[in-house]
């Protein structure tokens, strides 16, 4: 533990940006992907995690949010598959992710939250592979 009095000074990376907090090489069985971690900032100021897995080739495998509705008592009989807005984000890459992609109907900022992690991830991937990883 620090000092109450301590201070502390953020560095920045050069290969991590804006919203991406972490940044993992995941080897299964020979099979390398990518996992990320982002915090962008949702509803009401909220920090969202959002979680990411892409392929050796930019694709997504897999994408997570902690929490998407982060003020679920505003949205009363809301219902989101969840399960399916994940599944619909899989295989996407840079190139093919739109901001449709991200959409969830009332919600806005927190897909525009969420889309800004994604699109973060992959510029992020894209310096990776610019420095031969």
């Amino acid at each position: 533990y620090a000092a109450e009095n301590a201070v502390f000074n953020r560095l920045e990376s050069t290969t991590l940006l804006s919203t991406v907090t972490n940044l993992f090489e995941i080897n299964e069985d020979g099979t390398v992907s990518y996992g990320f971690v982002s915090n962008p900032i949702g509803y009401n100021n909220g920090v969202m995690t959002v979680y990411g897995i892409l392929s050796a080739d930019g694709g997504i495998k897999k994408i997570k949010v902690s929490q998407i509705i982060l003020y679920s008592e505003y949205y009363d009989g809301y219902t989101l598959d969840e399960d399916e807005y994940y599944q619909g984000l899989e295989g996407k890459t840079e190139s093919t992710l739109t901001d449709g992609d991200t959409l969830i109907s009332g919600a806005t900022i927190s897909a525009n939250a969420i889309n800004k992690a994604i699109k973060d991830m992959f510029a992020v991937y894209g310096e990776l592979k610019k420095d031969g990883n």
